[in-house]
């Protein structure tokens, strides 16, 4: 397991808070589990990645999250290993 975080900073570089973030994996064999997470104060949302595998894998993880009817979207690739986490994140400026 490996956690994943997303931060949802808005104009200003101000954290986004309440907000729902999705997150999802463009891989077969890999889950997120939630699948979607608020942001706390810092505008931070938390998931954990799950492989089939115990690590040495690459996973692509997506977040996305809709503001005020515009929708942000993260993406990066996890590098999975026995121990290890990533942050992915995603930014809302208009």
């Amino acid at each position: 397991e490996t956690p994943v975080t997303a931060i949802l900073i808005g104009e200003n570089d101000r954290p986004m808070t309440g907000q729902t973030v999705q997150f999802s994996v463009a891989d077969s064999g890999a889950s997120v589990n939630p699948t979607s997470a608020q942001t706390n104060q810092q505008g931070v949302a938390s998931t954990t990645l799950r492989v089939g595998s115990t690590g040495g894998i690459t996973v692509r993880v997506r977040a996305t999250a809709t503001v005020e009817g515009v929708t942000v979207t993260g993406e990066t690739e996890v590098q999975v290993r026995a121990y290890g986490g990533i942050n992915a994140i995603v930014r809302s400026k208009r």
